[in-house]
C-alpha cells in the first residue's frame, strides 16, 4: 500500500483528502504546517507528498529544498496552492515538483494526479538513464489562458512527459525552433496568431513532422475540417477530459500510429469571417518570426 503524506495548515481539507484517498487504497498521514510535515517525511519516507505551498510554519518550496539535503529529493511532490500569483508552477518545477494543483481541485483530478506522480516515480527508479537516453518525451503547450496551460501542464507532468508552455503563437513558434518537442498541443484562438497559422509557419521552418493536437473551446465544424487539411494528429473541444487529451498524445506519439505531417498550403480554406478574420490578422508572421529567430 503505498503511502502519502499530506501537509496541510487547513484541517477541513486535510481532513477531506486524507479520507478521499484512504478510500482509494492509500496509506496517508497529515501534518498541519511545513516542520512537522519535514519531521514526519523524514521518519516515516512515504512514497509522495501532497505540499501546500502557502503555510504558517514553512514554505513548501523550502520543505522540498530540505529534504533533498536529507536525500529524500528523491520522493515526488505535488505542489498545491490557492493563490493565484504567476510564476508558481515554474517554482514547483525548479524545485523538483512531480505536479502543481490549483485550489479548488476535484476528487478525480486529485487521484489522476497521483497515479500519474506515482508511475513517473516509478519509471525514473526502473529506468535512471531515461533523461540520458532523450526521455521523457517533450510536450509544448501553446495556450494564452494561464490557468488551462497550468491545469494542463500539471497533468502531463504527472503523466512523465516534460513539459514546456507558451502563452501565444510567436513564443510558442520560438519554443518549438529551441526546444523542438515532440509534440506541440496548440490552442487555435490567441492574441498573436491563431493557431492555424503558427502551425503552418512551423511546416515552412521545417517542423512539419512535428504532431500536432489542436484545442478550441469553440463549437464551429469547420475548424475540426480545417485542423485535418492541415494534418494535424488530434483535435480536442474545450473543456476536454483528462484521459481524452492524454490518450490522443499518446497515439500521436506512437510510431506504429500512421503518422500526420504538417502542410503549409497557404490560408486554410473557410468561408467563415471569423476564421478569414483571424488569418489576416496573422499574414505578416513569416516575417515577424524569422527576423524575431
Amino acid at each position: 500500500m503505498k503511502k502519502i503524506l499530506i501537509v496541510e495548515d487547513d484541517k477541513k481539507l486535510s481532513m477531506a483528502w486524507a479520507i478521499r484517498l484512504g478510500s482509494a487504497g492509500y496509506d496517508v498521514c497529515t501534518s498541519p504546517d511545513g516542520f512537522r510535515g519535514f519531521m514526519s517525511a523524514v521518519i516515516q519516507k512515504p512514497d509522495l507528498i501532497l505540499m501546500d505551498i502557502w503555510m504558517p510554519v514553512g514554505n513548501g518550496f523550502e520543505v522540498a529544498d530540505d529534504l533533498k539535503r536529507m536525500d529524500l529529493g528523491s520522493i515526488p511532490i505535488i505542489f498545491r496552492t490557492a493563490s493565484k500569483k504567476k510564476g508558481l508552477w515554474k517554482q514547483a518545477q525548479e524545485a523538483g515538483g512531480a505536479a502543481f494543483l490549483e485550489k479548488p481541485f476535484t476528487s478525480a483530478e486529485l487521484l489522476e494526479t497521483i497515479a500519474g506522480a506515482l508511475r513517473g516515480a516509478k519509471n525514473r527508479s526502473a529506468e535512471p538513464n531515461c533523461q540520458s537516453e532523450g526521455n521523457p518525451k517533450k510536450i509544448l503547450i501553446v495556450e494564452d489562458d494561464e490557468k488551462i496551460a497550468v491545469a494542463m501542464a500539471a497533468r502531463l507532468e504527472a503523466a512523465g512527459y516534460k513539459v514546456f508552455t507558451a502563452n501565444d503563437g510567436l513564443e510558442g513558434i520560438r519554443k518549438a525552433v529551441t526546444e523542438k518537442p515532440d509534440l506541440v498541443v496548440l490552442d487555435i484562438w490567441m492574441p498573436v496568431g491563431m493557431g492555424f497559422s503558427v502551425a503552418q509557419r512551423l511546416a515552412q521552418l521545417g517542423l512539419g513532422d512535428i504532431p500536432v493536437i489542436f484545442m478550441t473551446a469553440s463549437k464551429l465544424k469547420r475548424l475540426r475540417r480545417a485542423a485535418d487539411r492541415l494534418g494535424a494528429a488530434g483535435f480536442l473541444e474545450k473543456p476536454y477530459k483528462p484521459q481524452e487529451l492524454l490518450s490522443t498524445i499518446s497515439r500521436a506519439l506512437d510510431p506504429n500510429w500512421p503518422q500526420a505531417r504538417l502542410n503549409s498550403p497557404g490560408p486554410v480554406p473557410s468561408r467563415d469571417a471569423e476564421i478569414e478574420e483571424a488569418q489576416k490578422r496573422t499574414e505578416e508572421m513569416p516575417v515577424t518570426i524569422h527576423s524575431a529567430l
